[in-house]
């Protein structure tokens, strides 16, 4: 989205934050149920295709090799054991099978072709595994193996979103937009009915409704959570604590993996990220107030 747009999703969000907290107020107006109902939808709509058009190509390759250092190191790791294994047993034919996966090999093939090597290296290990525990290679190491191989396949067979897909996202944001603004409109109008009756709600209804767009940041952070597939995960806790003072500030990810901060104050933030089942992982991010922060994590499997 640009920034414009940012702006304007702001301030749906704000004004359906002051509209749900006063609802006696609301509901008995001409069009509010109509208005709620739009609304609701618009807004999340605008955020999904958002995440879509945000997608990171650059963060998917990031997934990819993560996954695949990871493959390697096992892969290499259980070739060696079942190596020693052989060697001191006199199991030539499984000695020359397993020592044919070096680290070179593993390193520089393919990635279709390290999915096809490590799927191997696990037979050979299954193979044998009554006789493997004193080589430190036991079911659980294999079953964790093979999740990975798994995990890694499908991160390689992910999709990447076309230019045309693109500009359906694109087009479809815009129009999304058009119809916020008619509902909008709208609104303003019904609030007049309020106008002397509830001066308190209709002059926060009247200032939340300004669209701030000076080149100063609208929003302090988002943030998104996904899985090794590009999946958004719900429920992920985020921890921000200011290094120069004791605030903290804590957001979870919704059900689509993202969140979003409107005000953080100046400085550099300590992040911890965590959701049981995670690996728990820590950052940093400087928030100023010019510019959006974008923070996009993988969350890898426990």
């Amino acid at each position: 989205m640009t920034t414009e747009q940012e702006s304007r999703l702001s301030m749906y969000q704000e004004i359906m934050g002051l509209v749900n907290n006063n609802l006696p107020i609301v509901t008995p107006l001409p069009y509010s149920s109509e208005f709620i109902t739009t609304m609701t939808g618009v807004i999340s709509q605008i955020i999904l295709n958002g995440e879509k058009q945000d997608l990171d190509i650059t963060g998917i390759a990031a997934i990819k090799k993560q996954l695949r250092t990871i493959i390697e190191f096992k892969g290499l790791d259980i070739a060696l054991k079942v190596v020693a294994y052989a060697t001191l047993n006199g199991k030539l034919p499984l000695l020359n099978e397993a020592k044919k996966y070096t680290k070179t090999e593993l390193t520089h093939c393919a990635d279709n072709i390290l999915k096809i090597h490590c799927e191997c290296i696990y037979d050979l290990a299954n193979d044998n595994i009554a006789d493997l525990a004193t080589y430190g290679i036991d079911a659980t190491m294999l079953s964790d193996f093979q999740t990975d191989i798994n995990n890694y396949y499908d991160t390689i067979a992910t999709p990447t979103i076309s230019i045309a897909d693109r500009k359906v996202i694109t087009d479809t944001i815009r129009y999304l937009f058009i119809a916020g603004d008619a509902a909008m409109k709208k609104a303003d109008a019904m609030v007049e009915v309020v106008r002397i009756t509830e001066p308190a709600f209709y002059v926060e209804y009247k200032n939340l409704r300004k669209i701030t767009n000076t080149g100063a940041r609208t929003m302090a952070l988002k943030g998104t959570a996904v899985n090794n597939k590009n999946k958004g995960i719900q429920g992920v806790r985020f921890e921000f604590a200011q290094q120069e003072t004791s605030v903290v500030i804590v957001k979870e990810t919704y059900i689509k993996g993202g969140f979003n901060i409107q005000d953080m104050p100046d400085g550099v933030w300590d992040v911890t990220i965590t959701k049981v089942g995670y690996v728990s992982q820590q950052t940093t991010v400087v928030v100023d107030n010019i510019t959006m922060v974008k923070l996009n994590v993988t969350m890898l499997k426990s």
